[in-house]
């Protein structure tokens, strides 16, 4: 949700917020800078060197509709670059509500409307990194595979990959 694009481990290509507003909230700039620090921060003397610090690094933020987010990103990238969401939200487990523990949430993959865009982005060759870790749930159980009101006839449950895959690489 927010970055502290100068920042002095990330100087160096960084294409800052390219969508959407960048939260100003400090636990959310912490972590975005923290997350884009760990594989783009710059090799200098300060703090760390991320695992790639010459990939090109930018933001779409969230203050959108994640679909959206996710498309318009997707249609800043090539054939082989990395998109990583790093967002999941709260899942059936707790009705759906937020906590602030962030127990029962899930990969934003589960809804339709994200599930398609993320399946546009990697049908263009964008490799989709998906956070779900957090929530501490287990995606094999069957609280998943019931299709909420207002999900369309065709939704199964994406965590089976089989027959919705939406292609990401769900890490956890």
């Amino acid at each position: 949700w927010g970055w502290r694009f100068n920042h002095m481990d990330l100087d160096q290509n960084q294409g800052g917020v390219l969508s959407g507003t960048n939260s100003t909230t400090l636990r959310s700039e912490n972590h975005g800078t923290a997350v884009i620090g760990e594989y783009s921060g710059d090799p200098n003397s300060n703090g760390i060197t991320g695992i790639c610090p010459d990939a090109w690094a930018a933001a779409v933020s969230f203050s959108q509709p994640t679909a959206r987010a996710i498309r318009t990103a997707a249609d800043r990238l090539r054939p082989g670059d990395i998109m990583l969401l790093e967002i999941h939200r709260a899942g059936p487990r707790f009705n759906f509500q937020a906590r602030n523990d962030q127990r029962g949430y899930i990969a934003i993959e589960w809804w339709p409307d994200d599930c398609e865009a993320i399946r546009y982005a990697v049908n263009k060759g964008i490799i989709v990194v998906s956070a779900a870790g957090n929530g501490r749930e287990n995606l094999d159980s069957s609280i998943y595979d019931t299709r909420p009101a207002g999900f369309p006839s065709w939704w199964r449950n994406p965590f089976k990959r089989d027959p919705l895959d939406s292609g990401s690489i769900i890490v956890g």
